[in-house]
């Protein structure tokens, strides 16, 4: 599941980083596995001013910029797959296999 709502930016990007190796690209997103191409769009955009690594949205993170540089990463990563619908399709294969859940269904049900 994605991670808890947190009292600051600070704690976000800690337990976001801590947690990498468990997030699925949705969790990273913040978005449900049912999504729309807008809600991931627009979660995309929202976590890359929180996970900017130059700063300029929250230079109160300064101390954590190794984390937010791999966030970046990973968000991005999240981002190209569950955008292209070909690449999303497979990830929701190989995720219901590895977690046991099945994909959600493609009529939006």
């Amino acid at each position: 599941t994605a991670p808890v709502a947190l009292a600051s930016s600070r704690q976000l990007v800690l337990e976001t980083h801590r947690q990498l190796d468990w997030l699925s690209h949705y969790d990273l997103l913040g978005v449900s596995r049912k999504a729309t191409q807008s809600e991931i769009e627009e979660a995309y955009r929202e976590r890359s001013l929180l996970f900017d690594p130059s700063l300029k949205a929250h230079p109160e993170l300064v101390d954590c910029w190794r984390q937010l540089t791999v966030l970046t990463k990973w968000l991005r990563v999240a981002h190209r797959v569950l955008t292209n619908p070909d690449s999303r399709a497979g990830y929701d294969r190989k995720l219901a296999e590895a977690t046991q859940v099945p994909p959600p269904d493609a009529s939006g049900s």
